[in-house]
């Protein structure tokens, strides 16, 4: 039994989709019923073809009489026969029991449709005695060349003249209905073998679904007879409890999450104790061991609600001011303070720290220097002959990974855009915001190892301008790692800034380049962390700015214990 109801649930879904393929094919074709539809279809161009034929053959006589007529009438009778008056009678007697015919094939329904009639027809009538007047005139001899009365010809061929109008509309007028039935028949050719098809996959359907339900039936006494027939019965019919058993899905789904949640954070915790980038402020002063002066941001193109640019003038602002209070004996000299900034590696983002910087002290009414280095005379692995010195290190100072390819699904996730904010007013060139006598640079030539000061350094350059005055002089030397540099530039240098990524592992390679540079220095040299995460900038400025909802703010302080606390998160 469960077999035969199994199959009969299928048996009928094919045939209800066999059904509804029949029904979609009869809307689809305007089919109400198709041999009706075919045989009236039918019938109609039958009788049409006969009116056609009928028509034709009483054209062709009507044209051989009038042919006849006219050669009895004379050459010079014919000529004034085709006469513009005439011939104008004559195409408007043809309109006119064309629109006629039209009507008497299609029916005319309603008083109106009958009016229509009755007007043209006296219309038509009108027109003949036109013309009949006119070929009366026309004509001065009563006979014809074979000596009949002229008139009796006249009138014959009238007569003829009138039955070939009529009968040529009537001919326009069947082509139009033999046409349309052409089409309706094209229509109907492919729908018969398409319905054909339909109906017999319907019937083999319908036979299955009855085979199957007699199966069923046939199934369901067997069954019957077999209950009727036993002699085996139930001495202790079964106890169904109430309620069912309890079982353990609670404690398996919470114990899984559990597990999940422990693996999660087993791993977040692994990862962590395993990162040895120097990542934020605390773990760089412990892996470079120098001390660290300040922070810079990543400048992404997309930071939400944040004010970024407020964050990231507040951490210059910092820094600038742990450079003013190592620079404080200097500034009591009256002298220039030179402040070095260099790194193990290339693309650390030097000259846009320095860049930075500079902008900042320029603000705060101080008159500044910078020196950069050219590409021209270092080693291919330091310079990119498509991209110049500062475009190469202001656009890889960031060093964000590429993230154009995943953009949309980073979106769709919920990321933000990690792509880099070209546009940012932290990433222009210097010479945007500096003087010509403010940003300058120097040629890594032979001199230059021998530099003990900035003054060393523009030797054999165009500028000619005494920078005594200056309050700071900003020097950017290339990469320790890679390049040599001038020992006695590096001791007599007030302060040497390292610039090192966040996002970078630091070698014993660095520390070891790092190690022979703080022998030189007068003093240690300082660290200056670049490219850094949002998060790792509350560890200096606190909460940052930036509009949160009620909820978030609220579940902040559960998180933190603040349950008293008032301030706007």
């Amino acid at each position: 039994m469960k077999y035969f109801e199994y199959q009969l649930v299928q048996s009928a879904a094919r045939l209800k989709v066999g059904e509804d393929k029949l029904l979609k094919f009869n809307e689809d074709n305007n089919i109400i019923n198709y041999y009706e539809q075919s045989k009236a279809v039918a019938n109609v161009k039958e009788d049409l073809d006969n009116q056609y034929n009928d028509k034709r053959i009483k054209l062709a006589g009507t044209k051989a009489a009038i042919e006849r007529i006219e050669e009895k009438l004379g050459n010079q009778k014919q000529i004034q026969l085709q006469s513009a008056a005439i011939l104008e009678k004559r195409n408007r007697l043809s309109s006119i029991n064309s629109k006629i015919a039209t009507l008497e094939i299609l029916g005319v329904s309603g008083a109106a449709g009958e009016s229509k009639m009755v007007n043209l027809k006296l219309e038509a009538e009108q027109v003949k005695d036109e013309i009949r007047n006119s070929v009366s005139e026309l004509y001065n001899s009563n006979n014809s060349t074979e000596g009949l009365p002229i008139t009796n010809l006249l009138v014959e061929w009238i007569n003829n003249v009138i039955v070939y109008e009529d009968t040529r509309a009537g001919i326009d007028v069947l082509k139009d209905r033999i046409t349309e039935f052409q089409k309706q028949y094209a229509i109907y050719a492919p729908a018969g073998a398409n319905l054909k098809r339909i109906e017999r996959e319907i019937s083999v359907s319908e036979q299955e679904y009855l085979e199957i339900l007699h199966g069923l039936n046939l199934a369901k006494l067997k069954v019957q007879d077999a209950e009727l027939s036993a002699t085996i019965k139930a001495t202790d019919p079964p106890f169904y409890p109430l309620s069912p058993n309890p079982t353990k899905r609670k404690f398996l789904v919470i114990a899984a999450a559990l597990v999940g949640f422990l693996i999660v954070l087993t791993s977040i915790l692994v990862m962590e104790y395993f990162d040895e980038t120097l990542k934020n402020a605390v773990n760089a002063s412990k892996i470079v061991r120098l001390k660290t002066i300040g922070i810079f941001p990543k400048i992404f193109l997309n930071v939400g609600s944040l004010n970024f640019q407020f964050v990231t003038n507040r951490l210059l602002e910092l820094t600038v001011q742990q450079i003013d209070l190592l620079m404080s004996k200097n500034r009591e000299l009256n002298k220039p303070c030179t402040i070095l900034f260099l790194s193990s590696l290339s693309q650390e983002g030097k000259t846009v720290i320095a860049r930075n910087i500079a902008w900042k002290l320029k603000k705060q009414g101080k008159k500044i220097l910078f020196l950069n280095y050219s590409n021209d005379f270092l080693r291919p692995v330091e310079s990119n002959p498509d991209l110049d010195a500062d475009a190469s290190t202001l656009v890889n100072s960031i060093q964000v990974p590429s993230q154009k390819h995943f953009r949309f699904i980073r979106k769709m996730f919920g990321y933000s855009d990690n792509s880099i904010d070209l546009s940012s007013p932290f990433l222009q060139r210097p010479e945007t915001i500096l003087g010509k006598q403010e940003y300058l640079t120097y040629q890594i030539n032979p001199h230059y190892f021998s530099a003990r000061n900035y003054a060393d350094l523009l030797e054999g350059t165009n500028n000619v301008s005494n920078h005594s005055s200056d309050d700071f002089i900003l020097i950017e030397i290339p990469p320790i790692l890679y390049n040599s540099y001038p020992p006695q530039l590096i001791a007599t240098a007030d302060l040497a800034v390292v610039v090192g990524r966040s996002n970078r592992d630091w070698s014993e390679a660095d520390q070891k380049a790092l190690d022979h540079l703080t022998k030189i220095t007068g003093q240690p040299p300082v660290f200056l962390l670049n490219g850094v995460e949002i998060e790792v900038i509350e560890s200096i400025l606190g909460d940052l700015p930036k509009k949160r909802s009620w909820l978030r703010r609220m579940v902040k302080r559960l998180v933190r214990f603040q349950f008293n606390s008032k301030n706007e998160l």
